[in-house]
């Protein structure tokens, strides 16, 4: 963080509706920043956590649109979409469904850039924040170690890092739908984060 972050009062729930207006306003390095200093306060694996890190990583996309680091956009796209999908249709009052479309969008044009090919068209977007924004009821209330540790582990799977992430009841390392690391073009939709023993599965997908 390069500012102070004043904690009085519903200081989360401030930060987060100003991370829309400054995004809104094509200051998206400044939104990165309003949304960061909340993720950090939200505990590793929470899908609170993994929520604000996509939108995130969509504002730090943008902002490598506009400094033209093309490639470091695309990959931040497609780890923002991962990050996001799960959480459809709506989540702390993003419509999520209507979002990701716009990312497919800039995934495909960015990617046929880095091929050479004709890009396909894909604009700037606003993204709102309706309902109550950050104090909306989340649908993932469970916060137990195993459902925390699949989180986490999704988490470093969705960033393109090998998944580190433990069971805590048997101690073996998590996959991704079968793999440690997510596949460099991918389209996925859902995920199934498991360890080796079957101990904790937990699923992921776009449709709920």
């Amino acid at each position: 963080m390069t500012h102070d972050v004043d904690r009085t009062g519903d200081w989360k729930a401030r930060l987060y509706a100003r991370g829309f207006e400054l995004f809104n306003a094509g200051k998206r390095f400044e939104a990165h920043e309003e949304w960061e200093a909340v993720w950090l306060q939200e505990p590793k694996g929470h899908p609170n956590r993994l929520f604000l890190q996509g939108l995130i990583q969509v504002a730090a996309a943008f902002h490598r649109v506009d400094t033209h680091f093309l490639r470091a956009a695309y990959r931040l796209f497609r780890s923002a979409r991962r990050k996001l999908i799960p959480f459809a249709p709506a989540y702390k009052g993003v419509d999520v469904a209507a979002l990701v479309p716009l990312l497919d969008a800039w995934i495909g044009r960015l990617g046929a850039l880095n091929r050479g090919d004709a890009p396909s068209h894909a604009e700037y977007f606003p993204i709102g924040s309706g309902g109550r924004g950050w104090n909306e009821p989340a649908r993932e209330a469970e916060t137990s170690a195993e459902k925390l540790s699949a989180f986490r582990a999704f988490e470093q799977y969705s960033s393109d890092r090998e998944v580190r992430a433990a069971c805590p009841k048997c101690g073996s390392g998590f996959s991704v739908n079968g793999r440690r690391r997510a596949p460099p073009e991918d389209a996925e939709r859902a995920w199934t984060v498991a360890c080796p023993g079957g101990c904790v599965t937990l699923e992921f997908a776009g449709a709920r």
